[in-house]
């Protein structure tokens, strides 16, 4: 951060980019505590509206050797019933890059920090949490003749990972990705048409103190295709061998994504995800964002640009178990209605 100010204020030569998002939207939540369908808990599912508000800006330095890169996003949602404000909650992110350009290869030293605060509730029915990751990453990509391209790269970070409803649930280690991807293009240079692979691995080695310790493994591939319309094909399959018998699991993770523009300048996305998991009854799978289900899925987005950088978009999301999931049935259906500011520069 303070190398990035430094090349500011002594008017190094820089490229400079920015970028300011603003959200503010009503929303619909059918079952803001996330509680299963039959009332297994003593609780039923009661519905609810919230006002859900996001404000994120970027800014980068971008010169022949040097890149820099500092992120805040702070995002939150207020409920307006008395009985659903247990699941108010406000989120505020940081992210800081700072690297070195050699020839292809941008190596980067990162930093990040996510933490969700929730307000007071039971503790079965919070599941706010902190995570702090720092770490180096390697990039690469070399473009080929004809618009075909082909990527990698390594990271690997330390993590600490706070389940603030359970410290059971907390952990840290070291994590260690790598990614490989490729571009095939045809037809006309500008408007033909692309076909993106990738394939993506991940392995942690986790302390839960000294209770247990876990080794996550997640390997992940993907297709897409993009002409007059985009689809996409993806794959996830996360194992977590445990020391302890009961947290071991494993997940699988099938997704489609169709995206499409309608006359009237209106963007259209739609995505499906299944989650077929073997797991014991119960067991807490750690999440990455405070609107994660880690349920199967579904997703209707509406979205229409409108003068100046501002969009009014309509979103609905789908939340729901499978009878092979092991668990009581579960549903939660989210509508949002959202009005976004978008500046770059």
């Amino acid at each position: 951060m303070f190398g990035l100010f430094g090349l500011l204020l002594v008017g190094y030569p820089a490229a400079l980019s920015g970028t300011v998002a603003a959200d503010a939207g009503i929303e619909y939540d059918s079952n803001p505590a996330r509680v299963p369908s039959d009332g297994s808990l003593g609780v039923d599912p009661q519905g609810a509206p919230l006002f859900r508000g996001l404000l994120a800006g970027t800014l980068g330095y971008f010169g022949p050797k040097q890149r820099l890169r500092l992120s805040a996003t702070t995002t939150g949602k207020v409920f307006f019933t008395p009985e659903a404000q247990a699941q108010n909650v406000f989120v505020a992110q940081l992210g800081y890059e700072h690297g070195a350009k050699l020839g292809r290869t941008l190596i980067l030293g990162t930093i990040d920090y996510y933490d969700a605060f929730q307000a007071d509730a039971p503790t079965y029915l919070k599941r706010d949490f902190r995570s702090v990751s720092a770490g180096v990453r390697f990039h690469s990509q070399k473009p080929l003749e004809n618009g075909h391209r082909i990527d990698g790269g390594l990271q690997l970070t330390g993590q600490l990972f706070d389940y603030k409803p359970d410290p059971l649930q907390s952990f840290v280690g070291p994590s260690l990705q790598a990614k490989l991807g490729g571009r095939i293009h045809a037809g006309d240079p500008e408007l033909g048409h692309d076909v993106d692979l990738g394939l993506q691995s991940r392995a942690d080695l986790r302390f839960y103190g000294p209770v247990r310790s876990d080794v996550f493994i997640a390997i992940s591939t993907s297709i897409q295709w993009q002409g007059p319309l985009l689809i996409q094909l993806g794959y996830t399959a996360q194992i977590n061998l445990s020391s302890s018998e009961l947290e071991s699991y494993q997940r699988h993770l099938p997704m489609l994504k169709v995206a499409f523009h309608l006359p009237g300048e209106l963007f259209v996305t739609m995505k499906g995800q299944l989650n077929l998991q073997k797991a014991a009854p119960g067991l807490t799978f750690p999440i990455q964002s405070i609107d994660e289900d880690n349920r199967s899925v579904a997703l209707l987005d509406l979205e229409r640009p409108l003068p100046k950088g501002f969009a009014i978009s309509a979103r609905y999301t789908g939340y729901f178990s499978l009878p092979s999931d092991g668990t009581s049935p579960y549903q939660r259906h989210t509508g949002l209605l959202n009005f976004s500011y978008r500046f770059a520069r």
